[in-house]
């Protein structure tokens, strides 16, 4: 109703609210479900690679993420304008208005533009303040979506089968079928090069990167425990046979020097005591005593000078007990080879400052820098270094990774292996050992259901191995030993054949300059040993030109069993007498992940439910006000009866029947 004044008349029309809202509840309900999708699409790549779409013509997340926002802000601005459009009936049905407000708000709820300019008109009124906000906010919901995604720098699990992680385990240290090869008794020539190279070349960290494959730079191999409660730092990722060593200095168990008064020379000994494992051979021979001795070569035709380095395996260490620790002697109930090395050195002695050398069982001469009268070796006054170390066969616990190309492999512990009685040897190996936990074929065996596992009888051997090692126990032998069945593929073995390999004698003959050296095999037997004889002179190395200290002994020993160890891992065998074992990983690359930041959807969720608010409003208000939005037919319409009561739909339909022109 148009009126130039007078009283004002309200209204009178028939309420069919809930059909006319019906698009925009629809609309409504679409919205939060387009909220909800883009809130769960967040959610799945939330700490996840940025998913590559190339199959999809190269749409990204953020593209996705933006054509959501696009059509949920077209969904609001439609639904608040629809709401502006209704308000201002509700404007005019209040009192008469002056006719461009009309216009202000029909403008305003055709775009944000017109919204702006009706906010001073309705600056007073708080529900069309709020819809012009969500109108002019809805632009920025693209923007506001778009910044949830943020990105950083991530390690990724790859599962392609391109992409591999592997690292190669032993079971045994040769091939069964060519056992009847020379090197049965002996060690082949890469061990034999090994243990020399090491002697010469020392150094006591391995390098095992020739058994790692890594196709990405970026591996790891999980870790397990044989508990549950096993702390992270006890658990393991792999296990293969090695040799493993412990040194201990016996310096202060060693007697002398004795003058010992040879035919036409009077020589210096320095001798460990008879109690120091020497045993027959067989009843008859006897051995000969581990000493070294300086002096004069005796007259007569010997081929026998200074004897200044001695290097023998011996039957047992007990009598290093006043010296040496517990766990010392618990593996060497295991050891296959007990190396005592006697031999001279001035890392006792001291120097003057005119260079003469000073020993502690020299006697000193009246001129205080002259050379003393004392044992004396090729290269000057000396004293000695004595050590005995154990070399066992063992399981070497690692855990290991590859991280921007570098192996960091850890050796987490070694078990020594145990000495099988005849009775149940099975590969007629002597040494044997159980690895607890293992893991086989994706079950996991450890110590508390490992031999009772049902597995084919060519596939579990009976052990006699140990679970635990106590300071208690009597140093003959082992307690707490137990016969496990266990997998073939957790059974590592190994053949006694080392021992003569540390068997020489170092001297200096009569018909050889004083500074070369020869070393022989020494066994202590004063008798030839039958069949071949080892190459000694590879040990000559311990002697480090007359420098040599405990701890030069202790750098050689255990480089050579990280030498031999590395040699098992090149060479030795599978469970079943095939190929090395490879253990899987899991590779890794640097992908670009996502990160959520959530508040950012704060205003799209927030316009979404204010646009709520408004409508369900609006609806509750529209049961008194006509509802006819942002239609211009009320105009057009203006002089037809009844018009007053008519919904959108009859007027649409009214509409029909008539045409209009502008005349000019």
């Amino acid at each position: 109703m148009i009126q130039d004044g007078g009283p004002f008349r309200p209204l009178k029309y028939a309420p069919q609210a809930c059909s006319v809202w019906l698009l925009e509840f629809l609309l409504l309900l679409f919205s939060g479900l387009l909220l909800g999708g883009i809130c769960a699409i967040l959610a799945h790549y939330n700490h996840k690679p940025l998913p590559d779409w190339n199959n999809l013509m190269g749409v990204t997340l953020n593209t996705l993420l933006a054509v959501l926002a696009t059509v949920l802000r077209a969904t609001i601005a439609f639904i608040v304008f629809e709401v502006i459009a209704q308000l201002k009936w509700h404007w005019i049905s209040e009192r008469f208005r002056p006719m461009q407000d009309m216009q202000r708000f029909d403008h305003a709820s055709r775009g944000v533009y017109g919204s702006i300019k009706l906010l001073p008109l309705a600056i007073k009124h708080p529900w069309a303040v709020i819809a012009i906000a969500v109108a002019v906010a809805s632009f920025a919901t693209g923007p506001f979506v778009q910044q949830t995604v943020q990105t950083y720098p991530c390690r990724h699990m790859l599962q392609s089968r391109n992409h591999s992680a592997n690292v190669w385990v032993v079971n045994s240290d040769y091939d069964w079928p060519a056992g009847l090869r020379l090197g049965l008794y002996y060690p082949k020539t890469e061990l034999q090069t090994a243990i020399q190279d090491a002697v010469v070349n020392p150094y006591t960290s391995s390098n095992p990167s020739q058994f790692f494959k890594c196709s990405t730079g970026d591996c790891e191999f999980p870790t397990y425990g044989d508990d549950e409660k096993e702390p992270q730092s006890e658990r393991l990722s792999y296990a293969t046979l090695g040799m493993c060593s412990r040194c201990v200095d016996i310096h202060d168990l060693v007697q002398g020097p004795k003058k010992v008064k040879y035919p036409g020379s009077m020589r210096y000994v320095f001798s460990l005591p008879d109690i120091a494992g020497y045993e027959p051979f067989s009843e008859g021979i006897t051995r000969s005593p581990m000493n070294i001795s300086f002096g004069p070569a005796p007259q007569g035709n010997y081929p026998n000078g200074n004897v200044e380095m001695r290097i023998r395996t011996i039957n047992n260490v007990t009598w290093t007990r006043p010296l040496s620790s517990t766990a010392f002697q618990d593996r060497a109930k295991s050891s296959i080879a007990n190396l005592t090395i006697l031999a001279a050195s001035q890392d006792h002695c001291y120097t003057l400052s005119n260079g003469t050398v000073r020993c502690p069982h020299c006697q000193a001469p009246p001129d205080t820098f002259k050379t003393c009268d004392g044992p004396t070796a090729a290269f000057g006054a000396t004293d000695y270094i004595a050590a005995t170390c154990i070399i066992y066969p063992c399981i070497k616990y690692y855990t290991g990774q590859v991280r921007k190309g570098e192996i960091l492999e850890r050796k987490v512990r070694d078990i020594p292996l145990d000495q099988q009685p005849e009775d149940i040897v099975f590969f007629q190996e002597p040494w044997m050992g159980v690895q607890q936990p293992c893991l086989v074929n994706s079950t996991l065996y450890t110590s508390k259901n490992m031999s009772t596992a049902q597995l084919s009888s060519d596939h579990v051997a009976k052990v006699q191995t140990y679970t635990s090692v106590t300071k208690e126990q009597g140093m003959d032998e082992r307690v707490d030993l137990a016969t496990i069945n266990a997998p073939l593929e957790c059974i590592p073995w190994f053949l006694d054949y080392f021992r003569n390999t540390y068997n020489a004698k170092c001297e200096t003959g009569l018909y050889t300059p004083a500074p070369d050296w020869i070393c022989s095999p020494d066994t202590g037997s004063w008798v030839p040993e039958l069949g071949p004889r080892p190459y000694s002179q590879h040990l000559a190395g311990f002697r480090r030109n007359g420098t040599a200290s405990f701890e030069d002994v202790w750098e050689i020993v255990h480089s050579m069993t990280e030498r031999i160890t590395t040699a098992f891992r090149n060479e030795g065998r599978g469970p079943f007498f095939d190929a090395q074992v490879k253990v899987i990983g899991q590779a890794f690359e640097t992908r670009t992940c996502v990160r959520v930041a959530w508040a950012w959807l704060a205003l799209p969720a927030l316009l979404v439910l204010t646009c709520t608010i408004l409508l369900i409003r609006t609806a509750i208000h529209a049961k008194s006000v006509v509802n006819w939005k942002a239609s211009v037919l009320p105009f057009l319409l203006k002089e037809h009866p009844g018009l007053e009561v008519m919904s959108i739909k009859e007027l649409e339909e009214l509409a029909r029947s008539f045409q209009i022109k502008i005349e000019k």
